[in-house]
Parts: C-alpha cells; sequence; structure tokens
C-alpha cells in the first residue's frame, strides 16, 4: 500500500492504474473499501497494490476533525488482512495523519535509514509518536 503522494512505490511496481482508485479514496471515502482500490501487479503472483496520488497532499485537510481518523486505515485492513500473507504500507517521511494511519493498521514497524552518522541519531518525535500509537 503507497501512502507517500510521491508515489515511488506505485511507480515501480504498477505503471498503469486508475487514478480514481489510489490510497487517497481509500483514506478520505467511507464507503470505498481496499478490494476497489487494490491493483494486480503484472509479473507478480497474488501482489497487489493501492496505489498512491498526488492528492494525498489534501487527506490533512479533508480528514482535520474526523473523529478517530488515525483508524481509518486500520479500519479498512481489518477486513481484508486474511486474504494476505503480509501487507506493506509505504508512508511519507514525516509526521502526519497518513502515517498516524499506517503506524495504528501496522503490527511491525521498519524504518530504512541510510548508513552515515546522522542517521544513527534516533528522532525523539518519532519515538514518542510511534509509542503512543
Amino acid at each position: 500500500m503507497d501512502l507517500d503522494q510521491q508515489g515511488d512505490a506505485s511507480y515501480s511496481l504498477v505503471s498503469d492504474y486508475d487514478p480514481s482508485k489510489t490510497s487517497y479514496e481509500l483514506l478520505t471515502s467511507e464507503s470505498v473499501q481496499v478490494p476497489a482500490v487494490a491493483t494486480p501487479v503484472s509479473g507478480y503472483l497474488n501482489l497487489d497494490l493501492v496505489p498512491a496520488s498526488l492528492t494525498l497532499e489534501r487527506v490533512e485537510v479533508e480528514l482535520a476533525g474526523v473523529l478517530d481518523a488515525q483508524f481509518i486505515l486500520s479500519d479498512k485492513l481489518e477486513a481484508v488482512k486474511d486474504d494476505y500473507d503480509l501487507i506493506v504500507i509505504d508512508t511519507p517521511p514525516s509526521l502526519n495523519v497518513i502515517v498516524s494511519n499506517a503506524l495504528t493498521a501496522a503490527d511491525k514497524l521498519i524504518i530504512p535509514v541510510q548508513a552515515d552518522i546522522y542517521s544513527g541519531n534516533p528522532c525523539p518525535a518519532c519515538q514518542g509518536n510511534t509509542a503512543a500509537l
């Protein structure tokens, strides 16, 4: 699942997808569920992708004031979690409602970092947010 508006995971896995069936619609439309936006990845058996969209930049504003907005993704993934062995969620490198949704839905967390001196310094805000979720 690509939740990063840059869409690198989407671009890498699926070159042609319906722009009206993305993670943006999944997060912002109550009626849209995962199967409606999951795109099969050609060349791979049993691999689906919920592609990203540049419209993800609007999610923060659209979900402002929505009660329990951080649980939207978790609730929608609950319905399909038994259909998949693994669900990978790609997020942007920021702390916002999209990342809160991903962290709330996740069982495990992997944070890729570069192997340099600055990457070894933990981000206190990140640690506090992930612990809270």
